[in-house]
């Protein structure tokens, strides 16, 4: 009927026994929804910045303001309360609710260690649906993109270039893309993943 289904596609929920998936740098939060009669009106997450593997902290909202104090104010989480119950939410502003995003999470590096999200659809009845938690681990020492673009050419001239968004389309011939990835290690080689295939890309370290 009316009460909607969600679920987190990225980042990948890894099964009991699996190691968690490690992110670094710019973090985004997506998935999907779907409800039978009506529509879902919008979609919430939660952020658990300090999960100990075990349950969903309640104090979830109280650490991410204590970490909103150090942030710039461009990137602070923006938690509010979510119509007809006693929860809070970070709200996602996504054009289509079916294919939800949450980006520009861990936008300042304050991330560190074990964080599990989890999130909430809301129905027009106001019927709402909590997914299922998942936890992944945040390594500050990860290599980070900074500042990635699709530049496409023609005959060596630049005749289109944008900004590099998660799960963006592109057409045409005479794509490259374009970026700086850093790491205090340093960086050996470096890949990008194309559907339907993959391709390797030059880097300079």
């Amino acid at each position: 009927g009316d009460v909607p289904k969600i679920e987190i596609d990225n980042p990948e929920k890894r099964g009991a026994g699996e190691e968690l998936e490690i992110l670094g740098g710019l973090i985004t939060i997506s998935g999907t929804t779907d409800i039978s009669v009506g529509k879902v009106a919008q979609v919430y997450v939660q952020i658990d910045p300090s999960y100990n593997e075990s349950t969903f902290s309640v104090d979830w909202d109280t650490e991410l303001e204590d970490i909103n104090k150090n942030l710039p104010d461009d990137v602070k989480y923006q938690i509010e309360s979510i119509p007809n119950t006693n929860m809070k939410g970070i709200k996602v502003s996504s054009k289509s609710m079916m294919n939800w995003r949450l980006s520009n999470i861990n936008a300042s590096n304050e991330l560190d260690g074990t964080v599990a999200v989890k999130a909430i659809a809301v129905s027009e009845s106001g019927k709402y649906t909590e997914s299922d938690v998942v936890a992944f681990k945040v390594d500050r020492n990860v290599p980070i993109f900074e500042e990635l673009y699709l530049v496409q050419k023609d005959a060596g001239n630049e005749v289109k270039r944008q900004k590099y968004e998660p799960d963006m389309w592109i057409s045409g011939a005479g794509w490259q893309i374009e970026g700086t990835i850093t790491d205090n290690e340093g960086i050996e080689e470096s890949s990008i993943k194309c559907e339907p295939s993959s391709y390797d890309f030059e880097t300079s370290v």
